[in-house]
Order: C-alpha cells, then sequence, then structure tokens
C-alpha cells in the first residue's frame, strides 16, 4: 500500500466536506494545517466525486466503488477524462451503460437496505490515494487533484481486476496513454 501520510488524512476530511456539501451536515472544522476543500479538488473533480455519491445514494447503495466514479467521469462529456477518452476512440456511451449496468447488478440485492450515507469502498479510497500521487509527480506548482487524475487513479488501481480497471482495459486505455494524452491537455 502506499503510504502518504498527511495528504491521507487530508484525503479523508475532503471526503467528509464532500458527504457535507451533499447532504447538508456539520462538517467538522479542518486542522488550520489542512489545505480547504478548493485547494485539494479542482471543481470538475468535486463535481465527479458528488455525482459517484449521490448516484449510489439514488440507487440505495451502501457503498460508492469504482464504477460509479467511472460512471461520473463519461457522464460529464465536458470534462476533460470524456474528451481524452474520446480521442482515443472509447465509446463513452457504452461505457456509461456499462458502468450503470454494473451498478444495478451488484447492488441488486442491496436495494430493499436504505443506505443513508454511502461508505467509500476500499478500491475507490485506494483510486483516491493514486490520484493525489498522479496529481503530486505532475510538473509545475499546483498539486490539485483534477478530474483526470481521478481517471490516471481508476487506471492504477487493478487489485482484483475491478470492474473500471477492466473495461477501460477493454476499450483499449492504457495508464501510459492515458497520461501521454492528458501532458497535451491545458488544464482545468
Amino acid at each position: 500500500m502506499i503510504k502518504f501520510g498527511n495528504q491521507k488524512k487530508l484525503l479523508f476530511i475532503s471526503f467528509v466536506a464532500i458527504l457535507g456539501m451533499i447532504h447538508s451536515i456539520s462538517v467538522p472544522a479542518q486542522p488550520p494545517a489542512q489545505a480547504p476543500l478548493q485547494q485539494v479538488f479542482t471543481q470538475k473533480a468535486r463535481k465527479a466525486l458528488m455525482a459517484s455519491i449521490t448516484k449510489a445514494k439514488e440507487l440505495h447503495c451502501p457503498e460508492v466503488g469504482t464504477n460509479f466514479l467511472l460512471w461520473a467521469l463519461v457522464s460529464d462529456k465536458e470534462g476533460t477524462p470524456a474528451k481524452i477518452l474520446q480521442k482515443m476512440g472509447v465509446p463513452l456511451e457504452t461505457i456509461r451503460l456499462q458502468a450503470e449496468a454494473e451498478m444495478a447488478w451488484s447492488h441488486e440485492t442491496d436495494r430493499e437496505m436504505p443506505a443513508d450515507e454511502p461508505k467509500l469502498s476500499e478500491g475507490i479510497k485506494h483510486v483516491l490515494e493514486f490520484a493525489a500521487d498522479e496529481a503530486k509527480h505532475r510538473p509545475g506548482d499546483n498539486k490539485d487533484i483534477e478530474s483526470e487524475h481521478l481517471l490516471l487513479g481508476l487506471l492504477r488501481y487493478k487489485q482484483d481486476l475491478p470492474f473500471s480497471y477492466t473495461v477501460l482495459r477493454r476499450a483499449g486505455v492504457t495508464l501510459e496513454k492515458a497520461r501521454q494524452e492528458f501532458a497535451k491537455q491545458p488544464r482545468e
């Protein structure tokens, strides 16, 4: 497992803040040493994360998995990940429909169980760690996590061959190809 120290704590605090924004609950004050949410995730990255959580709530899923994040990234056709995937020849609508089918199938038995607050799956936690690592190692001073870093995180998370990784690989997307395409793009 990758160790990030304070960065991991920052990601956790950020997700508490995201859940708070969605559900209008009070969020505990962040320690002064921590950056506010706006300095951790860009607006488009926050939008994708919130869409993932909202979709899990709509489907009464107890957990937000990598499939929810992939769905959110390909559903935002104006986002950098969707534009790059299209340039790579990935059929976004097919990926979106596959993600929706996976969400419905994998959580079909949970529909009767209300999920007040969907929890983040272990997989999505790893994806966020990888996304933070991608942002940390990009050139320049801005180390905010952008939506493309979330997609790179999905491509880096291979444990148990999760749905998102498998679908992207079948579509011909590799981590190296995605990094090359993202390097050509202007920042969000």
